[in-house]
């Protein structure tokens, strides 16, 4: 080492230590302790604790690599997950977890194994040949070698005496089919040394007698030699040797005919004679020739294959042309005939085990599945018939695979489509998938169905919540099932169990819900049957991971953000050109308009991506908007925006959180309310456009309703680059703004905060921070909180906020003014002068108490107030002092309360009703006292809305009340006069 001191970081690069969790473990461990720190904190450790931790890793790698096997190298050798259970299973310590060993808790002794896997070995005789069987059946002393040229290989099957072998029954058949069929071609056309010399009557054949006659000689393949072939390794072809045979015959008897002529005409004729045996004698070796070769325009008919690929084909197989006659090369039959045979052998095996591109689409299987199986390349031998196009295929195993699970889930769909009573669909599904519990495990089925059943029953959420939770419970049942098949799932080991079930194979919510069974069936016994102590809790697990996982976007991100989703002009004439092209043609349609209001609701709301895509309700269009090309030119009024944003805040109030069924409150910041109208209307416009019987605006068009990387790439395209937008990211940064500018603001814990704005009960979702610029402060918190508070006491408050420190009694609203609003000229406003000086001195009251609380004071009670955290005895009310002075008061008369928005609903509804009691009681004078109580409650409800109006305009006020402003002002002067009745008592 060339230091004397390494730092922490360094020592853990070093050992290849990628965790920090695990380079602390691992000097923990070895009781290894730092000399010293410099001046940013970093510690560090001697070079001789360094050498010695790399010595011990070095040895213990070492001996757990000769030693032990892991998971997967287990599965190669052919190991079941029960086989690995039955071998030793051993911790590995965590210094030796590196390269092969890299993320692998768990090895396997390998010698327990090898023997595990011989005894697996032994029940299956039926499959395989022992050894001594395959000499038997070949004949051949050195079968080892043969099998080797073969590429067959032994199963090896050790003991602790010494290792012996098997061989596959099918590839051993295999061969010797192979080795008849060529044996027979090799004794029908070639005859060996011996019976040669013997024909031709001589001890030995030079080679240059071979080669002066053109005999023609070939090697042996090894896998012939027996019986006629046996320790011969060449032979030559039969044709060869009739050939030389049949030329020698004629020169003898040319010899012969010339001796009995006279020299004369022995000279005059010789040359013709000569000419004549020569010619027949080319002609006899060209058809020797072709008896035993083959041009190469024949073999590409024998192969069928182009010429093209023949060539290729021959190159890679080594075989080269034996003769060139005149440009025509000549290659071997016997060679040609043998390749012939191994084309059929692959052909068959690829049609067996493959399928080609045009078979899966036949099974309309899309193209974007078939990008997701493996491939195979297609031999250039087997470039024919079915393959003759194909340049790659997909195995039938991934095939049947993905069949299976796309009837799976077509089973899944047509059962969850209607869900009436949760476990009766899971009991529908468990029968229709034929999952089965084995009749040795009777127990497990009955508790995890009585478990399933009661997890169901308590199931709350939306829809595809409840489809999720089925959908996993079946998915578990499989899983039991197929473990329990020999014994009840309490009769396995802890040790058994974490290496079944809770290992890195498992989905994590599995083992969460199958850790909560477990621990169901314990509290039903009389004593636990499973030690959980024992077993890898997946809560901790889960719980680790989403601290250290937690992701967030910077408060310059969310700015940037916000300023890029509120770009109306930008984001309204993109969504308006992609609904345009799903009119004409659907399949270029990206969704635009349902991301932009997707981003958008995630900027004011902390919800669950389901709550947004399946909660936004349909909504009315302003009276000015009839189609999308009326839309298109026209720039929205700030009213008809207000007007879809109420309409839409009225339609939410009871929206339930998906996952708790707690409120889910809506807000929408002031900026954020011009653009949100446009994406609703836009959304809204497309539903009717498309003929789409949705009941929530959010579509994307695909099962679950998700935002898929099209539709993400296209909204976010004028966006910064390799940006991705996530619900729970952003969620989180919501939740962590806002925490912090609590933080900031206010003397608050910013904890319940961040609990009420997404109703969470889990801490560690919740507790998530941001550090806010103080630049970047106000404008983030104006961007946060609501803003549907009205009444004289919140403008009031704003004015005192805002300075205007001159404000007296005088300048307020006169009440008289505001009835006149509501009553008209229909009764004296004379006549209730004491009733409204009542209420004008509550008001120069509550004008002393602001006034005698510093500015610091009332800017937190508003920013708590615009966040809803100042709550009141009664619903959509906040009050402003904080805690109820008038007991006897209600909110809705108390000068201290204010009211929102969502308010005006219950204030509609409970005047209706006061107006049909006011004309049931008005003509009995019995009723004085009811006709006071309700002229007093009649009279200040109608203020508050007199408020409202002022604020969001009378078709907002409308709208959300459900009813006409003026046929309510109507129905008010069609009664006795209330005013004789309304009394200077408030509550």
């Amino acid at each position: 080492m060339d230091k004397e001191m390494y730092p922490r970081y360094e020592i853990a690069r070093l050992l290849d230590i990628s965790y920090l969790r695990k380079i602390v473990k691992i000097l923990e461990e070895y009781n290894i302790h730092p000399v010293s720190k410099d001046a940013q904190n970093i510690e560090y450790y001697r070079t001789a604790d360094l050498e010695n931790l790399l010595k011990i890793q070095s040895e213990l790698y070492g001996y757990y690599q000769v030693n032990f096997v892991t998971y997967d190298e287990g599965k190669k050798l052919g190991a079941s997950a029960y086989d690995l259970t039955l071998s030793n299973p051993t911790e590995l310590p965590i210094i030796a977890r590196i390269k092969k060993f890299y993320n692998r808790n768990t090895v396997y002794e390998k010698s327990i194994l090898n023997q595990v896997l011989e005894k697996k070995a032994l029940l299956n005789k039926a499959s395989y040949y022992t050894t001594n069987e395959v000499l038997q059946l070949f004949q051949v002393i050195h079968i080892e070698k043969l099998l080797e040229k073969s590429n067959i290989e032994p199963i090896v099957i050790k003991n602790k005496e010494s290792n012996f072998y098997r061989w596959s029954k099918k590839e051993i058949d295999t061969l010797l089919k192979k080795r008849e069929d060529l044996y027979r071609y090799y004794d029908q056309n070639y005859l060996t040394y011996k019976e040669v010399s013997k024909l031709l009557n001589v001890k030995m054949i030079s080679s240059h007698v071979i080669k002066k006659n053109n005999l023609v000689i070939h090697e042996l393949p090894s896998l012939i030699k027996f019986n006629r072939f046996t320790k011969t390794h060449v032979a030559f072809t039969k044709a060869s040797i009739d050939e030389y045979l049949q030329i020698k015959s004629e020169r003898e008897k040319k010899k012969t005919e010339t001796v009995l002529k006279d020299k004369k005409s022995k000279k005059r004729n010789l040359s013709l004679k000569e000419k004549e045996a020569n010619k027949r004698s080319e002609i006899l070796q060209e058809k020797n020739l072709k008896k035993e070769h083959i041009p190469l325009n024949d073999i590409s008919n024998v192969l069928g294959l182009s010429n093209a690929l023949v060539v290729a084909v021959l190159q890679e197989n080594e075989i080269t042309p034996k003769h060139i006659i005149n440009k025509i090369e000549w290659y071997p039959k016997g060679e040609i005939y043998q390749l012939k045979e191994t084309q059929n052998g692959l052909y068959d095996k690829f049609e067996k085990e493959y399928m080609t591109f045009i078979e899966l689409r036949s099974l309309n299987v899309s193209v974007a599945s078939i990008q997701k199986f493996p491939v195979i390349d297609v031999p250039r031998l087997i470039k024919m018939e079915k393959f003759k196009n194909s340049k790659v295929v997909y195995p039938k195993n991934s095939v049947k695979e993905y069949m299976n699970q796309k009837r799976r889930e077509q089973i899944q769909k047509d059962i969850t489509k209607d869900i009436t009573i949760p476990f009766a669909t899971f009991e529908r599904l468990i029968l229709a998938l034929d999952v089965s519990f084995s009749d040795n495990a009777p127990l497990t089925q009955k508790y995890w169905f009585s478990y399933v059943r009661q997890i169901l029953n308590k199931t709350k959420g939306n829809k595809q919540s409840v489809k999720k939770q089925i959908n996993r419970m079946v998915s578990i049942s499989e899983l039991l099932a197929n473990i329990t098949k020999s014994k009840e799932i309490f009769s396995y080991s802890t040790r058994e169990l974490n290496l079944l079930l809770f290992n890195h194979e498992v989905f994590q919510e599995y083992q969460i819900t199958i850790y909560a069974f477990f621990n169901a069936i314990n509290n039903e016994m009389p004593f636990p049957v499973i030690d959980l102590s024992k077993i890898k809790n997946p809560n901790e697990i889960k719980r680790r991971k989403k601290i250290s996982k937690k992701e967030v976007y910077s408060p310059t991100e969310f700015i940037q953000l916000l300023d890029y989703v509120k770009d109306v002009e930008l984001h309204k004439q993109e969504a308006i050109n992609d609904v345009h092209d799903a009119l004409n043609e659907r399949n270029k349609y990206k969704k635009y308009d349902s991301a932009w209001l997707y981003v958008l609701l995630h900027m004011n709301n902390g919800w669950r991506s389901s709550d947004f895509a399946y909660n936004i309700p349909r909504l009315d269009l302003p009276r000015k908007i009839n189609n999308i090309s009326d839309f298109e030119i026209l720039d929205l009024s700030l009213d008809d925006a207000k007007y879809m944003v109420i309409q839409l805040s009225s339609k939410l109030q009871s929206l339930k959180h998906s996952k708790n069924q707690k409120t889910n409150y809506f807000f929408c910041s002031d900026e954020l309310m011009y653009p949100l109208a446009n994406a609703l209307i836009i959304c809204e416009l497309r539903t009717r456009l498309l003929e789409l019987n949705n009941q929530h605006l959010i579509d994307f068009m695909n099962e679950k309703n998700e935002m898929l990387k099209g539709t993400h790439d296209a909204f976010f395209a004028n966006f910064k680059k390799n940006f991705k937008f996530g619900s729970l990211k952003m969620n989180r940064t919501f939740i962590g703004l806002m925490t912090d500018v609590v933080k900031k603001k206010t003397n608050r814990n910013p904890l319940e905060i961040s609990k009420f704005i997404r109703n969470h009960s889990d801490m560690d979702t919740t507790n998530t921070y941001i550090d806010i610029p103080q630049e970047h402060l106000d404008y983030i918190a104006s961007q946060l909180f609501d803003k549907g508070y009205f009444g004289y006491t919140y403008d009031l408050f704003s004015k005192v906020l805002l300075g205007e420190t001159s404000i007296t009694p005088d300048d307020s609203p006169k009440k008289s003014v505001l009835i006149k609003n509501i009553f008209g000229d229909i009764y004296k406003i004379e006549n209730l002068a004491r009733y409204i000086n009542a209420l004008e001195q509550e008001d120069e009251d509550l004008l002393h108490y602001f006034n005698d609380h510093s500015e610091t004071e009332l800017q937190e009670k508003m920013l708590l107030l615009n966040l809803g955290q100042l709550p009141a005895k009664e619903a959509n009310y906040q009050c402003i002092y904080g805690k109820c002075i008038f007991l006897e008061r209600n909110c809705s008369r108390c000068p201290f309360a204010v009211p929102h928005f969502y308010a005006l609903t219950k204030i509609a509804a409970n005047m209706e009703k006061r107006l049909k009691e006011y004309r049931e009681i008005h003509g009995n004078s019995m009723y004085w006292g009811e006709k006071v109580r309700i002229s007093n409650l009649l009279f200040s409800d109608l203020l508050v809305l007199s408020h409202a109006k002022q604020k969001f305009g009378e078709d907002v006020l409308s709208a959300f009340i459900k009813i006409e402003y003026d046929d309510l002002k109507e129905q008010i002067s069609l009664l006795p006069s209330p005013y004789e009745y309304i009394t200077i008592k408030r509550g």
